[in-house]
């Protein structure tokens, strides 16, 4: 659950255009090392799975190409600082690595931070959130799988939408939510090192 110490095993994304699934990107990548069983566990992902595919360097490299041009580009997810803390671990060893000097788009939303904001702190997982807001009352097929999780955002998110339109009818009462510590989705953890850390 660290940046610092650990490594990608895959990528995922969905290009939206208006809403909608224009394009796909996922790929799973061989870290060179050992993956832990609770990954396996949670993610359904084996070390066989992960037999002959790129290291994360050259999947990262594979996405921002994907990604094009990055001016009209935002990034949206569900605790995004959780996801880009990942990525950006794995760029900067890129670019300090291969010398190169590739960079993500910067312009993100978070529907996590979204849902804190509008409801009073409320922290919800995304399996919690969905569902909440987008009538998701069974667990998602392939939960903790990058696509999966993905097509999972994007169903928050036009729930989301949906409900800003909604919240602007006049007299509508909101009450604030109890706090539940169970909903909190994991934070990144950083791995405290005598002479400072590096990425």
């Amino acid at each position: 659950m660290s940046p610092y110490t650990e490594r990608i095993i895959e990528i995922g994304a969905l290009e939206l255009i208006d809403f909608q699934k224009a394009r796909t990107f996922d790929t799973l990548t061989q870290p060179s090392r050992v993956l832990p069983e609770k990954i396996t566990q949670l993610t359904g992902i084996s070390p066989g799975d992960l037999e002959g595919k790129p290291p994360p360097s050259e999947a990262l490299k594979q996405f921002i190409a994907w990604i094009g041009p990055q001016e009209e580009v935002t990034f949206i997810s569900h605790n995004i600082a959780f996801d880009m803390s990942f990525l950006e671990c794995e760029l900067g060893r890129v670019n300090r690595e291969q010398g190169e000097w590739l960079a993500l788009p910067r312009s993100t939303f978070c529907t996590y931070n979204f849902i804190k904001s509008a409801f009073f702190g409320r922290q919800l997982d995304l399996d919690r959130a969905c569902r909440l807001f987008a009538g998701q009352r069974k667990k998602a097929k392939d939960r903790h799988r990058a696509l999966a999780d993905c097509e999972l955002t994007q169903k928050l998110l036009i729930a989301l939408f949906n409900w800003t339109i909604f919240i602007d009818s006049p007299g509508l009462p909101i009450a604030a939510m109890e706090e539940d510590p169970t909903d909190s989705p994991p934070q990144p953890t950083e791995r405290k090192l005598p002479w400072g850390n590096h990425n």
